[in-house]
């Protein structure tokens, strides 16, 4: 799970190696949460709309965007930030 915290504009993520990446044609306000939930496909703001129309046409599918085992460096970098922005990433272990 991935989420934005603005206040900025297209927030963007992108993994460094294989340069896949997820951005999203929003502004987020101060206090605004966009949630990508990759294993479940779905992107809302603020828990109460879904967003997932926003994403750019270089973004790769929400479902696709899964991390390898081992250490995987991403980058935000949304088009226009403060130093308020945020983005944070939970994610847990798939071993069985």
């Amino acid at each position: 799970m991935i989420v934005f915290r603005g206040p900025c504009s297209m927030p963007t993520v992108t993994e460094r190696v294989s340069k896949r990446r997820l951005r999203y044609a929003i502004d987020l306000a101060a206090g605004d949460e966009l949630v990508v939930d990759t294993a479940n496909g779905t992107v809302m703001l603020n828990n109460t709309a879904s967003r997932r129309h926003t994403a750019m046409a270089d973004s790769s599918p929400e479902e696709l965007f899964l991390l390898e085992p081992g250490r995987t460096e991403l980058s935000f970098r949304p088009d226009a930030a403060t130093p308020d922005a945020l983005m944070t990433v939970r994610w847990r272990s798939a071993e069985w």
